[in-house]
């Protein structure tokens, strides 16, 4: 929309108060509160009737893999498998219409597969004898893989577990094919293959996430060529939605070698991610005490704290913000620890911080980093009690009670791990759950308001991202923002997705595609 145009006739939430109306020039908001105060400062504004609507800042999910997505979309979906033999019928199902290179998937969960047990890979071996197949698990901290891959890995019986990681061996001690966190470092060669062959996927993944009300997307772990990728295809057309990208500390020194921003800024590197534990599906995530299901066991910590103390300073002296996995309360632990004694940069960021028990919160006031939070983990961890015990269960996802302290929360999806409609993370928070279904009853207290379940989405994250005004419908903050078909946030939680009417993008509307002259 070319000039100057006045949203009015409706209730717009900026991310921090209600107004009646905004004025949007240049791709910026430049006023916003009442319709005099705000017709006063745009003379000759063209008029967008909002007919009763809500408007909402454009959403941001600030922890997402964007390769991972798109690789989801074009590989084998294997969501609600039960058992070995069904992971390869929808594998071959799949390779009769991709004849070429690798097999790749995602979506099984062994905690509901018959026996709750990891697969094992004699029925793969026998359907793929000569291409490999890579299945990330649902949380990606395990992928089930056949020999020929093992084979590309170098992977033997004799090979021993990589610090922070794990190959899971059988009876007779040769490998199942399942890898565990550092164990799946070399699968990144076979993912970029596999990546290659599909290059309009991402393309589709932006597209769908502009439909959803998503305007910016924070990649995490992202390799230095996906960067230069989206850069290439951004300056060529520009994509609907503003990409933010966290590359793998391990990489750091390919990010002093570049740019930091391009196409004017629509794609932009914010910083390094590095990770310290596993995941609760896996029995990954470092706790200070031992699962509850499997007594033995505390879990992973991934990376020794001397090299990682090491790496987070440097990239603190370059400027670039580090981000932190740490999902047990053991990682997240020496993940401030680390940030406390040999950090200086920008404002640091946890990701997940999924335990976080009471006697953590004085560390996290000495470092008061962003904590970037996945709401729907709270549905697909499901069996969360049973793995930490009720008491810790307690001190995980507990958005409520961290808010309340004055902690700064970003919502995300951590997609492909979930769905990244970030409608169904909001309604996860509210609900504690999803609507009309299960819910920890035990956590209700932890439920979150329909507002600050959307600020989780819009100003928390853009705060984490550290843009200034991301999130935000207020003077001076770019003009990205929602229309919703409904007269409230409650409706819109209920409603998910299909609230969305429209999606603008600095002042410019991206969803609907506008296929006339302007929006």
């Amino acid at each position: 929309m070319e000039g100057t145009a006045l949203f009015r006739g409706g209730r717009i939430f900026t991310g921090h108060r209600w107004v009646s109306a905004i004025a949007v020039e240049a791709g910026r908001v430049v006023a916003a509160g009442t319709d005099a105060e705000v017709r006063r400062a745009s003379h000759n504004a063209e008029r967008v009737d909002l007919a009763g609507r809500v408007v909402i800042p454009g959403l941001i999910d600030a922890h997402l893999h964007l390769t991972g997505l798109a690789l989801e979309r074009v590989g084998v979906n294997l969501a609600g498998t039960r058992h070995e033999g069904e992971i390869t019928e929808r594998c071959t199902a799949w390779a009769a219409d991709h004849p070429d290179g690798p097999v790749i998937g995602r979506g099984w969960d062994q905690e509901r597969m018959e026996g709750r047990a990891y697969p094992r890979r004699a029925t793969l071996d026998q359907a793929f004898p000569d291409r490999e197949v890579v299945l990330w698990r649902v949380c990606g901290h395990a992928a089930f893989v056949n020999s020929r891959a093992l084979d590309t890995l170098g992977i033997v019986a004799s090979t021993d577990d990589p610090a922070g990681g794990r190959i899971v061996h059988d009876e007779q001690g040769n490998p199942t094919g399942v890898l565990i966190d550092a164990a799946m470092d070399g699968l990144g060669s076979i993912r970029h293959r596999a990546m290659l062959a599909h290059p309009e996927a991402t393309d589709r993944v932006l597209l769908d996430a502009s439909a959803c009300g998503l305007t910016t997307v924070a990649s995490m772990s992202a390799a230095p060529a996906e960067v230069r990728a989206a850069a290439e295809r951004a300056l060529r057309a520009p994509p609907p939605v503003r990409l933010r990208y966290y590359v793998d500390l391990a990489a750091r020194s390919e990010v002093e070698r570049h740019p930091r921003e391009w196409a004017e800024g629509l794609v932009r590197v914010s910083g390094v991610k590095a990770i310290t534990d596993g995941s609760f599906g896996a029995h990954t995530a470092w706790l200070s005490e031992p699962y509850d299901d499997r007594p033995g066991e505390v879990g992973l910590p991934i990376g020794s704290s001397d090299a990682l103390a090491d790496e987070i300073g440097v990239a603190g002296e370059l400027g670039l913000q580090v981000a932190l996995h740490a999902i047990g309360d053991r990682a997240i632990y020496r993940a401030l620890r680390l940030l406390q004694l040999g950090y200086a940069g920008p404002t640091p960021r946890i990701e997940h911080a999924s335990l976080l028990p009471p006697n953590l919160y004085p560390f996290l006031d000495r470092v008061r980093p962003h904590l970037v939070v996945q709401p729907r983990f709270v549905v697909s961890d499901f069996w969360l009690p049973e793995r930490l015990g009720a008491v810790r269960a307690r001190f995980a996802y507990s958005f409520r009670s961290l808010l309340e302290r004055g902690y700064r929360l970003a919502g995300s999806s951590d997609a492909p791990v979930e769905a990244f409609d970030p409608w169904t993370g909001i309604a996860a928070a509210v609900y504690r759950g999803e609507p009309h279904a299960g819910r920890w009853e035990s956590a209700a207290s932890e439920r979150l308001p329909p507002e600050s379940a959307v600020k989780l989405y819009t100003v928390g994250a853009g705060e984490a991202l550290e843009e200034p005004g991301l999130g935000t419908l207020e003077t001076g903050a770019p003009a990205d923002l929602v229309v919703l078909r409904v007269p409230s946030l409650e409706e819109a939680v209920d409603a998910g997705q299909a609230a969305v009417a429209e999606t603008w993008l600095g002042g410019t509307r991206v969803y609907p595609v506008d296929r006339g002259a302007g929006a």
